[in-house]
């Protein structure tokens, strides 16, 4: 008789060094007593480069962007009776870990390992949603209409309040359309040269989102 029982589980939005994914791999590749095969995936401009190991993910780093957003790591050990596997994934909506193995135990304690990680690791925005954004936009857009038919107030009467209003609709639906390439879901930092701007873009967005959020309700309360 085989038995095979699995767990996934969805992580928090992460950011990882390199020498932080060496230790990930050492220890993912520690909880198998059988021969193992891992390898690392990492998406360059729309192609998919595959790694025998970190190291030798290091050795080429010089070919990499200092900062990539998909990655994965895949290990398992296909023994007779004893089929193990865990794959740790990234993408642009949300980075997960799933095991799979004869006992629920070990799938517990690979998923465990990936969970201290990106919570040690975990990115701030981590609880914001696409669809906040969406709806902050939505409700932007119907706002002076409800205004001006609930309250008999034009909030678009001026110049600067159809401005204000404007920079505000047009800030929050830039950010719902590049959602995942402002707040990533994951970050490999293969290098410490990683682009100042896009680094601090998740935080430089926010601000500029109150900024334009704070201008619109000036104009409406100081009108």
């Amino acid at each position: 008789m085989k038995r095979k029982t699995s767990e996934r589980k969805n992580l928090r939005s992460f950011r990882i060094t390199l020498s932080e994914f060496e230790i990930l791999e050492r220890d993912l590749r520690a909880l198998f007593t059988e021969d193992v095969h891992s390898h690392v995936s990492v998406e360059r401009r729309g192609e998919e480069l595959t790694f025998d190991s970190v190291d030798e993910l290091r050795k080429e780093e010089q070919v990499l962007p200092s900062a990539v957003e998909v990655f994965s790591f895949w290990a398992n050990s296909w023994t007779s009776g004893d089929n193990r596997r865990v794959h740790l994934s990234t993408s642009h909506r949300a980075p997960s870990v799933s095991a799979e193995a004869p006992d629920l135990a070990w799938c517990a304690a690979a998923v465990a390992v990936c969970k201290e990680v990106s919570e040690r690791g975990q990115r701030w925005y981590w609880w914001l949603r696409r669809w906040h954004f969406w709806l902050l936009a939505f409700s932007a857009g119907i706002a002076p209409s409800v205004l001006r038919m609930g309250f008999q107030i034009d909030s678009m009467s001026t110049v600067t309040g159809a401005a204000s209003w404007g920079v505000l609709l047009v800030v929050l639906w830039a950010i719902y359309f590049a959602f995942w390439r402002i707040f990533p879901a994951a970050t490999l930092v293969v290098r410490a040269e990683e682009n100042w701007f896009k680094r601090y873009s998740p935080e430089l967005t926010l601000a500029l989102s109150l900024a334009a959020i704070v201008m619109a309700l000036l104009d409406f309360f100081w009108r």
